[in-house]
């Protein structure tokens, strides 16, 4: 605060000065920022509640109590501003550092505004803004909303009542103000909040602050701020609306308010500022979009990392066996095995990033997740080795969850080699289930309220840090090796479990092992949950050949598909849409046993297909494939299968055997006249 320099006020101007107004040092303390009046003589008149926290304590009047206050390197800056202001009679603004009660400097934009009466000044009214953030951040966003809430502009007109001294300060103020009764109807607003919404004073005075907001924020505003602020025995209470100015325009606005209580308690009426905050608002949302871009590229650039090896293995290998030229046999065989693995790995890592994505088909059914358990323990301890010890806690009484048997089983191996990893030398290994409750989740990956089956693996290894914890869920993230692990374990664990509208619950601190608890919802629950039950029951087929309508958009995938199934013995016409499909059925004297169509394909999908063959022939069995599948497709009670991307010869044969038993069955010696695709 720079001192200021002037004549003392005049005897005879008996004239009552505005810092003796109870309404002006009300507004005052209702800032939320420091405030100071400094009469002529350069004697500090008031300090308001603001000023007075943020320094400890309140200061003398005289100068010197206020030049302490300030950094020694900015008294020069300070009076500077303040000579060139006083000289002129004018505002100045300085920024400057201020001492806060612990001894910690912080920048603050100070800004001194002269107030006259009778054409003399007779006092500087000056705010501090803390700008410490801003200035050290550089957010020019963040600068512009504190600076708008940082300036007030006090009365510059001739003071000749109470009443003009007050209302001309508090319309002059470049902050929204309002004030409301008992009942929290408006009572009063300044100009500029009538400027910033757009209303003409008469259309506001009496009516809720809640008009003038979006329904949402009317919403808040009844049920929870304005019973708090009845409660809040006069302390400032801050909260977030969207109002709607006359034009229609939505802005974001932060109202400050603080009640004033009688002596029993009950409220009298309240003094509220308002702060635009659209421009933050924004700010705060470019920068999720940032980072949820941010991650997508991570994303992309992960499998783009892994395929390309994948890519090289299965590409360098073919290219050796196919070398013109006599090679070994053995080596030929070596070198299109070593493709085959490299195939397989990337079949294995797409079904990681559908189940992250939960957009694996999960196959459910009823599970006893403590057998599926016990059975695991040879293979979890070959796994783990004998430095570590495993230990099973079987729950008693647990009940039968809902599970695809496949993916539970790995989703345990991943937490299990996990903990394994973590402890690195050796160390114990806890594989605990149980009937559980979850209570209201705490972060994203924990399970909704409600009764499951749960899957826990503990270790007493280093723990993890917060910084781990926070992304140990994010694709690709990793604190392995390089060549240790893809970072896609968790993650694929998380989609599975989630997928089956569970959770995950972990529970780690530095020093003292992790634990990660999979919550399995109970079996009762099947009707809740977007999941093919699994039927695994196949008839024995007689040996005979099949009539297969294949139908398929990728030229490569159909040539392989044709000639597994016709090496299996099989009869295929094969085509490239569902147009094309029912054309052949038309133009076709043959009778199909079998679709086996692709999901997703232009124009026609294979469910929109088999529903027109079905239209005629309900019995007729089809057979999906997909390499990925929109859950949303497949009805919860959907029995149709779905042979998942990429397949090989056996897979093929066991899902087209699995389709057929029941016709098999029915007539092992002929084709039903049935099974006729509609003309």
């Amino acid at each position: 605060m720079a001192a200021v320099d002037g004549p003392d006020q005049p005897a005879e101007d008996r004239t009552p000065s505005p810092w003796t107004d109870e309404r002006f040092l009300l507004l005052l303390d209702t800032l939320p920022y420091p405030a100071f009046v400094i009469a002529t003589g350069s004697q500090a008149v008031y300090y308001n509640t603001q000023f007075v926290a943020f320094v400890g304590f309140r200061p003398g009047s005289r100068p010197a109590d206020r030049t302490v206050l300030h950094h020694p390197d900015d008294h020069g800056v300070l009076e500077a501003a303040r000579d060139v202001g006083v000289a002129s009679d004018s505002e100045y603004v300085v920024e400057a550092r201020l001492r806060r009660y612990d001894g910690a400097f912080r920048w603050h934009r100070i800004h001194n505004k002269p107030l006259f009466r009778d054409g003399s000044r007779i006092a500087y009214l000056g705010t501090a803004v803390d700008v410490d953030d801003s200035r050290t951040l550089n957010d020019h966003l963040e600068r512009r909303v504190l600076e708008r809430t940082a300036e007030l502009q006090a009365a510059n007109v001739r003071l000749t009542t109470e009443e003009v001294r007050y209302r001309d300060l508090y319309n002059r103020t470049p902050i929204a103000l309002h004030s409301s009764d008992k009942n929290g109807n408006l009572v009063d607003v300044n100009d500029t909040w009538l400027e910033m919404l757009g209303f003409e004073r008469h259309a506001v005075i009496g009516r809720s602050p809640s008009v003038f907001m979006t329904e949402a924020s009317a919403q808040i505003f009844h049920t929870r701020a304005w019973p708090e602020m009845l409660a809040s025995a006069g302390m400032v209470r801050a909260v977030d609306y969207q109002f709607v100015t006359a034009a229609g325009r939505v802005l974001d606005g932060r109202l400050a308010a603080r009640g004033v209580f009688d002596e029993n308690g009950r409220l009298i009426r309240t003094w509220c500022t308002i702060a635009d905050i659209t421009a933050e608002k924004q700010a705060e949302a470019a920068l999720r979009q940032a980072q949820r871009l941010d991650a997508i590229g991570q994303l992309t650039a992960g499998i783009a990392h892994d395929f390309n090896n994948l890519l090289t293995a299965i590409l360098g290998n073919l290219e050796l066996a196919a070398r013109p030229g006599p090679q070994n046999e053995e080596r030929r065989l070596r070198l299109i095995a070593g493709a085959r693995t490299a195939a397989e790995r990337g079949a294995a890592l797409t079904g990681q990033l559908l189940a992250f994505s939960r957009q694996q088909r999960i196959v459910a059914e009823p599970l006893d997740v403590n057998r599926v358990v016990e059975n695991m323990r040879p293979l979890l301890t070959g796994s783990v080795g004998a430095e570590f010890e495993l230990t099973l806690h079987i729950g008693q009484d647990v009940p039968k969850a809902l599970a695809d048997a496949t993916q539970l089983e790995l989703a345990v191996l991943n937490l299990v080699i996990n903990a394994r990893d973590a402890m690195g030398t050796g160390g114990r290994i806890t594989i605990a289930t149980r009937l559980a409750t979850a209570g209201a989740p705490a972060r994203p990956e924990e399970p909704e309220p409600g009764d499951y089956v749960t899957v826990a693996v503990g270790d007493d290894g280093p723990g993890i840090s917060e910084s781990v914890r926070d992304r140990m869920f994010e694709p690709f993230f990793t604190t392995k090796a390089v060549g240790r692990g893809s970072g896609l374990g968790l993650a694929q664990v998380l989609g599975i479990v989630k997928q089956l509208g569970g959770g995950l619950q972990v529970c780690a601190y530095p020093g003292r092992g992790t634990t990660v608890s999979m919550f399995l919802p109970l079996a009762g629950d099947v009707g809740t949950l977007g999941v093919v039950l699994a039927d695994r029951t196949v008839a024995a087929l007689p040996a005979r050949r099949w009539r297969i309508l294949l139908v398929d958009d990728d030229r490569d995938v159909r040539a392989a598909t044709v000639l597994m199934l016709r090496e299996a013995g099989h009869t295929v016409t094969e085509v490239e849409s569902g147009a094309a499909a029912l054309d052949a059925c038309a133009r076709s004297d043959g009778r199909f046993d079998l679709l086996l169509t692709d999901v997703a394909m232009p124009l026609m999908n294979g469910l929109e297909l088999a529903a027109q063959v079905r239209a005629g022939y309900p019995g007729i069995p089809v057979l999906f494939m997909t390499g990925y599948s929109d859950e949303r497709l497949f009805a919860s009670d959907t029995p149709e299968m779905v042979l998942p991307k990429p397949f090989r010869t056996q897979d093929l044969e066991a899902f087209v055997a699995r389709a057929l038993s029941p016709l098999a069955v029915a007539r092992p010696n002929e084709v039903a006249s049935e099974g006729v695709c509609p003309r």
